[in-house]
């Protein structure tokens, strides 16, 4: 067992708004959809973290079957993707009822998965929302971009 940590986008919370990384650092199949960009990338977010989380649970329990990946699993084209066509399959995979399962040595995290999913469109649907209420009221609005809440 142990412990794997990213530290050089480590960030100070009371001392520094941001990491002083200027690459992105991950692999990109298990990377949170705001990181999906050309540039030089956004400051880093806890949310990132959760996001790209999900993903790992989502592929190790929906490809792996008693320690074996499955033959044709799913998300497997994921890995194969440039950044725009994969960070457009994760919006459609997001936007859409997940209907894959895991495993059967891994059903427990269904209700997990399914919980996950439906936080993580509800929270971008809430920031389009929020987009799209703008071009009505230009002020600001409540709108919290690093927890993706009103």
């Amino acid at each position: 067992c142990g412990v794997l940590n990213d530290f050089d986008l480590v960030v100070l919370w009371h001392k520094e708004p941001r990491s002083t990384s200027k690459q992105r650092t991950g692999t990109e199949p298990y990377m949170a959809m705001d990181l999906l960009v050309t540039g030089p990338p956004p400051p880093h977010l806890y949310r990132f973290d959760l996001e790209s989380l999900f993903y790992v649970i989502v592929h190790v329990v929906c490809q792996y079957h008693e320690g074996k990946k499955i033959d044709n699993p799913p998300f497997d084209a994921w890995d194969h993707l440039g950044t725009e066509a994969l960070h457009t399959i994760k919006t459609k995979f997001l936007a859409n009822a997940m209907t894959t399962k895991p495993k059967s040595n891994f059903l427990a995290f269904q209700r997990l998965t399914l919980f996950l999913h439906k936080m993580f469109r509800d929270a971008y649907n809430a920031r389009m929302d929020a987009q799209t209420l703008a071009l009505l009221d230009p002020s600001p609005t409540d709108f919290k971009d690093d927890t993706l809440e009103a």
